[in-house]
């Protein structure tokens, strides 16, 4: 993109000669002709260009115009520019004019100086004395530019003024600063010739926002537990700008199906321990007493040495859950020394159990006490 100053300011050099009341016509030729009005344009510098460029005038047949010398200022010691070098943007800068009559024409008394630049309309007046006379040195301020003015002794009228040259921008991108999450993005141009910048107000483009994602790695991450809360740390995707973060629900327990430790008889509960998959803790849960359906005893005698026996009762249940319908047998077995004869209770298991032997082998009655 380029950018291209206005077309060239043009400051217009005005001198206005009028002829003097007083009779002063002595110090001219009688056969020079009087110049009343004179003017000159000449281009602001621009960076880059040459110094040495034509300056022009209204009225050509009386005088000349030209450009004695261009200088730049606050140099020590000043010397001219040649006119192979170019101006610089923003650097001070004098040109000097030289205003010469033509053959038969003569500059007269000079009562005010008219100085009018094109784009500003500030005028100031000064008065100068010319005919033949060397005068000091004028200065004044017109349109932004000093104005000096002075005279030589042959009647040739040298106006100094004073510039600071101007670039006709030749803009191109320079830098394109792509947007981030805070801060909008935006494309510089600069100019090649003096180097000055802006930013293309088009071009600006809002800045993208953050973007979170789950930042587990954070130092800040907790994990959750069966019965406490965790935390879950955020963080932006594009630049790691951490963000707010969010609660993890408490996972709970995770129990496992439990393990009987121990079991229920029809005369006394049982235990169930079930423990967390997670963290180990435990609990556990009473099992209820088995239902006796069924319940019966038997016996039998083994012969010892002598008048001694062995006695060995078996009690049998059959039990079911509570609830359900599949059955399950349960036995009590207990052994005893008797004599041959013998008959008594004797405690199988949680049940009394009453027998009946005869001789040493066999058994009269059984039955469980109530």
């Amino acid at each position: 993109m380029k950018r291209k100053s206005t077309k060239l300011m043009a400051l217009i050099i005005s001198v206005l000669m009028l002829t003097a009341l007083l009779p002063t016509v002595a110090f001219a030729a009688v056969d020079d002709i009087q110049i009343t009005n004179v003017s000159a344009t000449i281009a602001v510098p621009v960076a880059g260009e040459n110094p040495a460029f034509t300056v022009t005038s209204d009225v050509n047949s009386e005088y000349i115009v030209r450009v004695w010398r261009w200088r730049q200022n606050y140099i020590t010691p000043s010397v001219d520019l040649p006119p192979s070098s170019t101006f610089t943007a923003g650097a001070s800068y004098s040109v000097w004019l030289e205003f010469v009559p033509q053959s038969g024409y003569k500059f007269f008394d000079i009562n005010s100086l008219d100085v009018s630049p094109m784009y500003n309309q500030v005028r100031e007046n000064v008065n100068v004395i010319v005919n033949g006379q060397s005068l000091d040195l004028y200065s004044f301020t017109a349109g932004g530019q000093t104005v000096t003015v002075q005279t030589t002794n042959n009647g040739i009228i040298i106006c100094k003024i004073a510039f600071t040259a101007i670039c006709e921008h030749d803009y191109s991108i320079d830098e394109t600063i792509p947007p981030t999450c805070t801060e909008q993005g935006y494309t510089t141009y600069t100019c090649s010739i003096c180097g000055n910048s802006y930013v293309d107000e088009d071009s600006y483009v809002p800045a993208l926002g953050h973007e979170y994602i789950d930042d587990p790695d954070s130092a800040d991450y907790i994990v959750p537990t069966c019965t406490e809360p965790g935390f879950m740390p955020a963080k932006c995707s594009v630049c790691g700008e951490p963000g707010e973060g969010y609660e993890l629900a408490a996972i709970g327990h995770n129990w496992n199906r439990g393990v009987v430790t121990v079991k229920p008889t029809a005369h006394a509960e049982g235990e169930k321990l079930f423990t967390c998959k997670n963290c180990g803790e435990t609990y556990s849960i009473v099992l209820p007493k088995l239902t006796v359906n069924g319940l019966s005893a038997d016996a039998f005698v083994e012969k010892l040495n002598g008048n001694k026996n062995s006695l060995t009762i078996t009690i049998t249940e059959l039990v079911s859950k509570a609830g359900s319908d599949k059955q399950t047998e349960a036995t009590y077995t207990e052994t005893f020394s008797i004599n041959n004869n013998a008959a008594g209770i004797y405690e199988v298991g949680p049940y009394s159990v009453y027998v009946d032997t005869k001789g040493n082998t066999q058994i009269r009655e059984i039955y469980i006490v109530e």
